[in-house]
């Protein structure tokens, strides 16, 4: 692979850029050694120095590995990267046409770490939880009986959540769903197919809600299969606003 010169002034975050991406798309595999720094060095029109200081960034990202006398190598990323790198990761999946793969295993990680949730909801939730749950779901519905943009939808379901979780107690579980959330909640061509009748998500949150108040473990396992068939609707939505859009002329 060949990488074009760097033209503009961030010339060391420019080349991070260009490599991580690389690597991420798959352009670099794991295992594969990069060129040489004098060779990269001048594909990319810039002095080694600034150079080193791209590839320092991504060996502090687990990206590659270096060992003496034998350069940088690019590691699996499947095995050593985190969901700091969901954005970009999303980003490439949208220009190679597999946006809607990546957000139906984004959707099936959140129903596994809803599960969680719920089973510690079931277990800990106290009236100060339920009752912040219930302020963020009367939001929801607020908005729901009037015209809002679609974004509103997102933001007022991620207070939802959030609410959720912090009842948990759990900052092991704040860390792991935030990042999760945060990416689906930022691709933007799903939040069209997951409102498209508020109201629906509305009495799916008050139902959850009402279980809330008398929670059951063993009733957990069916609320997940719910969200699933939701997800699945989510995802044949997303396919036919796919096949709808307007095709890019040559």
């Amino acid at each position: 692979m060949r990488f074009q010169p760097i033209e503009k002034q961030s010339a060391s975050n420019e080349c991070l850029t260009a490599l991580r991406r690389a690597i991420l798309s798959g352009a670099l595999r794991a295992g594969q050694k990069l060129p040489p720094e004098r060779r990269l060095a001048e594909q990319f029109g810039v002095n080694r120095l600034t150079l080193r200081s791209a590839l320092a960034q991504l060996l502090a990202h687990g990206l590659v590995t270096v060992k003496q006398g034998s350069g940088y190598t690019v590691a699996d990323v499947a095995r050593v990267g985190g969901p700091d790198l969901l954005p970009e990761v999303l980003s490439i999946a949208r220009e190679e046409g597999r946006l809607i793969e990546l957000v139906r295993d984004l959707l099936n990680v959140r129903r596994t770490l809803a599960a969680s949730v719920l089973s510690r909801l079931a277990e800990r939730a106290d009236e100060e939880a339920i009752r912040h749950i219930e302020i963020a779901v009367d939001a929801f519905g607020e908005l729901a009986a009037k015209p809002a943009d679609v974004g509103d939808f997102v933001e007022a379901d991620f207070v939802i959540v959030a609410a959720m979780i912090e009842g948990t107690g759990s900052a092991i579980m704040r860390m792991c769903l935030n990042p999760v959330i945060t990416a689906i909640a930022h691709i933007h061509e799903l939040a069209p197919a997951m409102y498209v009748d508020p109201s629906d998500n509305l009495a799916g949150h008050r139902l959850l809600l009402s279980w809330l108040r008398n929670p059951k473990l063993a009733s957990v396992a069916t609320i997940i299969e719910a969200l699933e068939v939701r997800d699945r609707s989510t995802i044949a939505r997303m396919r036919a606003q796919q096949r709808q859009a307007p095709k890019d002329t040559p």
